[in-house]
């Protein structure tokens, strides 16, 4: 059979695209695949590249960082004890007493425990009954109630959301309240709302615990005012137990007979309203002290007016 011409030409084109199409296949795609493995490592390296430039980039602050975090954790734990033994408990509780001239008439301790710090947040309890709900749906609805996140500062109001522990915000309508720009409501409520949403999401720290429970006596005055003394520590200290008499027996000398029939001077014992002045006797107190071993060993700490050593 014989072509003409233009049947060998197309022939020939058919075959120049075949053979074309067949180096395409056997040389350019696997080109082409090798191009985007290789894309795809450049684009990994690059990524690589970006994340060793950050972290090298730190290497000039992470010095301060460092400084910064250890500051904070320093004035964190100076607000606790350092774990202590039953002696150096005993030591810095009978130091409070003394400040607060007071002395103890007998004393005990417990072996260092642990316990849970833990927020909490009062709610008032609201007590309904017929004529408080009849006397509320009399009155009709409250205009002036406000929904939750809500508050009133200078006749205006404000709303708190929370995100997170460390995204608490305060908004005027849609724009944020700056910080610095907080007044005393504000802060309350920033604060509120941050203890909601910790005790929401029972956030707890655990830190250790010493427990010291004694018998203290001397002036009513004074012992009042060590009740405030100890809330006023900068350590955490806390009042776990204590009994505040308002009333006690006073010894009172008069004229009168005596038993063996004699007239004279005779001491009797009569209740009285405690006043500042009269002396107490063995009233009980439970005292805790929230222990957190500090990042550097302590030699020593003051309790009130005492140096207590802490490396014996």
């Amino acid at each position: 059979m014989r072509l003409n011409k233009v049947e060998k030409i197309i022939v020939v084109i058919i075959l120049v695209g075949l053979i074309l199409g067949l180096g395409a296949w056997l040389v350019v795609s696997p080109a082409i695949g090798k191009i985007n493995d290789a894309q795809k490592k450049v684009d990994q390296l690059r990524d690589e590249e970006n994340n060793l430039n950050e972290r090298l980039s730190r290497l000039d602050t992470i010095d301060g960082d460092i400084t910064t975090e250890r500051n904070k954790a320093k004035e964190l734990e100076g607000g606790f004890y350092p774990d202590l033994t039953t002696y150096e408990a005993t030591e810095i509780a009978l130091a409070y007493v003394n400040d607060s001239n007071l002395h103890v008439t007998k004393v005990s301790v417990d072996y260092m425990s642990t316990a849970d710090l833990v927020l909490e947040v009062l709610d008032p309890v609201d007590i309904d009954y017929d004529l408080k709900a009849f006397s509320k749906t009399a009155a009709g609805p409250d205009e002036n109630a406000l929904a939750a996140g809500q508050f009133v500062s200078d006749g205006k109001v404000y709303t708190v959301a929370v995100g997170a522990l460390n995204d608490v915000k305060i908004y005027d309508g849609e724009e944020e309240v700056k910080k610095s720009s907080y007044n005393e409501d504000m802060k309350y409520a920033y604060a509120d709302a941050l203890c909601r949403f910790a005790m929401s999401e029972k956030t707890k720290q655990t830190v250790g615990a010493m427990t010291i429970n004694f018998d203290v006596a001397g002036k009513y005055g004074d012992y009042l005012k060590f009740l405030d003394y100890i809330n006023s520590r900068e350590r955490a200290t806390i009042i776990d137990g204590v009994v505040i008499p308002m009333a006690g027996e006073v010894k009172v000398t008069e004229q009168g007979y005596l038993p063996d029939g004699t007239y004279g001077e005779k001491v009797s014992a009569v209740e009285k309203v405690l006043e500042e002045d009269m002396d107490i006797e063995a009233v009980d107190m439970t005292l805790v002290l929230y222990c957190v071993e500090p990042m550097e060993e302590l030699k020593s700490m003051q309790a009130g007016q005492e140096t207590i050593r802490l490396d014996q």
